[in-house]
């Protein structure tokens, strides 16, 4: 069973969580409007920004939402774990949900809402995990129950 390795250390994905922020990765495509799609600069992102509290991820949920990460590429029936750019999405997606909730912070219980939604896709099964019918949601559910929460 071949597990692929990404070339991030733990320290260089953890500082990458820690001091991104949406803007950051906010591709710039212009204000125009085409149909129903609204496309944002980086300078509307900021202002609409502004006027919202900033959502804080903790170390702590950093550091978790990175475990999970990396069990995915250490379990048993994924050939192909989640990337670091896949943990970026993750933390975005949580701050997202926690400002829809009208949060402040990211809380691990929101990690474990949006994970599914956010990894699920991007895992790839080995080939005995597929022929038994094992699906990425339920390796991601298992990692879910398995990495402690802070």
């Amino acid at each position: 069973m071949a597990h692929v390795v990404f070339g991030q250390s733990e320290a260089v994905e953890l500082s990458l969580l820690t001091n991104s922020t949406l803007t950051d990765s906010a591709e710039t495509t212009g204000s125009q409007n085409s149909g129903n799609t609204v496309k944002l600069t980086k300078t509307d992102l900021a202002q609409i920004q502004d006027g919202r509290p900033q959502v804080v991820v903790s170390d702590a949920v950093a550091q978790y939402l990175l475990q999970i990460v990396k069990a995915t590429r250490s379990h048993s029936a994924i050939a192909v774990g989640a990337s670091t750019r896949a943990a970026l999405d993750l933390k975005l997606a949580s701050q997202a949900y926690a400002a829809i909730n009208g949060q402040v912070a990211v809380m691990p219980d929101i990690v474990k809402k949006v994970a599914p939604a956010v990894l699920s896709h991007r895992l790839t099964l080995n080939a005995d995990a597929e022929i038994v019918g094992v699906t990425a949601e339920a390796c991601l559910s298992n990692i879910l129950h398995q990495v402690p929460c802070p």
